[in-house]
């Protein structure tokens, strides 16, 4: 069940970079923006936004993917996998408030 689950945020991860690849990067924020009715490109320029977004997938699928292939031969990979996750998100938001800002 549990290889379900990494199979399921891999495939959402893949998503969601062809979404900003492919320039949809409006539609996925839309999505995760909730009834705020704040538009996220009001505040951050798109381009660095999505670049940062785009960065912050590609790190979290690389992870999901060692996790998935290495996690079995090593266990303490689910703790290093929590650890990057919390340095890439703490990353990701510290550059968006610091250089992405219009």
């Amino acid at each position: 069940m549990t290889r379900f689950f990494d199979y399921v945020i891999t495939a959402c991860i893949i998503l969601f970079i062809i979404m900003l690849v492919t320039g949809n990067g409006e539609t996925l924020m839309r999505l995760f923006s909730g009834n705020s009715g704040q538009d996220m490109y009001k505040i951050y320029d798109r381009k660095r936004f999505d670049r940062a977004c785009l960065l912050l997938l590609i790190v979290l699928l690389i992870d999901e993917l060692v996790l998935i292939f290495l996690g079995s031969t090593y266990p303490v990979l689910g703790l290093v996998s929590v650890v990057i996750t919390i340095v890439t998100f703490a990353l990701f938001i510290f550059y968006i408030r610091k250089y992405a800002k219009k």
